[in-house]
């Protein structure tokens, strides 16, 4: 398992030379902040899009006690996978790799979820 925001893989699209999140706060380049693996991605999702999905908040009021889930750097992705399974009904459901990037428009950080599904 590899937990770096220093990492860049080679299907991101970054600026030459990449663009950091500390040099640049509000227009910075995506990084993998966490990945378990080299498996290849099945499917992805975006941590903007999941948040208005009532059904993704009620997974993670289930899984976590509380209709919250907090995306960031120190995320725990094994409590997302578990609420990505119920969310999708998807219990062999592995989340594989979670990337930040920075919205171009606000400035505001989100994530994409990159897992595969067994069946």
């Amino acid at each position: 398992m590899i937990n770096s925001n220093s990492v860049i893989d080679p299907d991101l699209e970054v600026s030459s030379p990449p663009r950091s999140k500390w040099e640049y706060p509000y227009s910075y380049d995506p990084f993998v902040i966490w990945r378990s693996g080299t498996q290849a991605a099945q499917h992805t999702a975006y941590s903007d899009r999941l948040q208005r999905e009532d059904a993704f908040n009620e997974a993670a009021k289930v899984v976590m006690g509380n209709q919250s889930l907090a995306f960031g750097t120190d995320m725990d992705p094994e409590i997302i996978e578990k609420v990505m399974q119920m969310y999708l009904k998807k219990p062999s459901l592995k989340i594989i790799r979670v990337v930040e990037y920075c919205n171009p428009s606000s400035g505001s950080p989100y994530w994409r979820l990159d897992y595969v599904t067994n069946g």
